[in-house]
């Protein structure tokens, strides 16, 4: 069980020894018998649950240390420790210092110990209550980001099919090879929109639960093998070298499909990620009863929180005009689809070693 942080602060040593004494068992007790320093104590402990200091005290009264705590830590639970009986403190502590309870000298063990607890409780329920809102306010932003990305994706080979399209229609005085670079354009925007559309939808149904896999016997090889093929050219533009070597025959039962349009989707990430005139490192191995396929570049180094939130759907962990990541379901499109063949997908980063996706599938 967790023990929370509680810091005492009165000017009486005797009554922090006994208030110690009390809780030492069940909480991190912290003590300061002068309040100026335990300002800056603070600063060392933001993890402090509750706080409780006495109102009578030299050169800073508990009101003020208090209300001063606020902007070191606004989410600890305060409480007023005194001696006197006094209403104005009592009303002033809870104005300006947010005081959770005002306790008087002497106190009851017992009760004095309930009230700490209490005081926990309504630290935990608060701590819970902001996570929350934290995670619906990212979520609401990463929505709001997907759909603006989303609508871009689907715009641009939208305006791309009409502005040909009418220029086709148009029956100006166009040559062949004209006629057919429309064509072409056409094509090509029309094959976009359905990937896209076709993402999105797998997406959707991964997260539902209803992705339906084509299982048949097939070479992991050949497939990683296509996928080379594929992004060979795009890897050229930026001169980065794919190696695949070291490939091995490895049969196992997948839906080949969708197996070959995840990895297409991690080693494109990777060629865009990847610094120019590098190399990217393609490899898979068989260890014990799985193969763990490897994809390996040098460029931007993730961080920790980027790596947490890139496989996660609708977020975009980088610029959002520039959003080099797509529209934000390409790679969660990846791991739904690991997941559906009871894989793992996950990623490692740093700056001595780059970037790695670790795909891992059950042989």
């Amino acid at each position: 069980m967790k023990k929370y942080k509680l810091f005492i602060v009165d000017d009486e040593k005797a009554i922090l020894e006994s208030l110690a004494r009390l809780f030492r068992d069940h909480y991190t007790v912290i003590t300061q018998d002068q309040p100026k320093k335990a300002l800056s104590q603070l600063k060392r402990h933001p993890d402090i649950a509750v706080m409780m200091c006495d109102q009578r005290m030299p050169g800073l009264s508990g009101v003020d240390f208090l209300e001063q705590s606020q902007t070191l830590l606004p989410h600890a639970v305060r409480m007023l420790l005194t001696g006197y009986s006094d209403i104005e403190a009592a009303i002033s502590a809870i104005n300006r210092g947010h005081v959770f309870r005002y306790l008087t000298k002497p106190w009851n063990n017992d009760a004095l110990l309930l009230e700490i607890k209490k005081a926990i409780e309504h630290y935990e329920l608060e701590s819970t209550l902001r996570l929350q809102n934290e995670k619906l306010k990212e979520l609401d932003t990463a929505k709001n980001n997907f759909f603006m990305l989303i609508a871009h994706e689907l715009k641009t080979p939208l305006t791309t099919i009409l502005s040909f399209t009418d220029a086709l229609l148009s029956k100006k005085d166009e040559t062949p090879e004209d006629r057919e670079k429309f064509l072409q354009r056409i094509q090509e925007g029309a094959q976009k929109l359905e990937s896209i559309s076709m993402q999105t939808l797998d997406l959707i149904e991964a997260q539902l639960g209803k992705l339906k896999l084509i299982r048949t016997s097939c070479d992991l090889k050949k497939i990683l093998e296509a996928v080379f093929v594929k992004d060979h050219e795009q890897a050229l533009e930026k001169k980065i070298a794919i190696d695949a070597t070291h490939l091995k025959n490895m049969p196992l039962s997948a839906d080949a499909t969708l197996l070959n349009k995840a990895f297409d989707k991690l080693l494109a990430f990777s060629i865009i990620q990847a610094a120019p005139k590098t190399k990217i490192a393609l490899d898979a191995k068989i260890d014990q009863h799985k193969i763990v396929v490897t994809v390996s570049y040098k460029g931007d180094t993730l961080t920790k929180k980027q790596s947490e939130k890139i496989f996660e759907p609708f977020m975009v962990i980088q610029d959002i005009l520039t959003h080099k990541l797509g529209a934000g379901i390409s790679l969660p499109w990846c791991r739904a689809i690991v997941k559906a063949h009871r894989g793992e997908l996950t990623l490692k980063s740093s700056k001595s070693h780059g970037t790695t996706f670790y795909v891992t599938l059950p042989l």
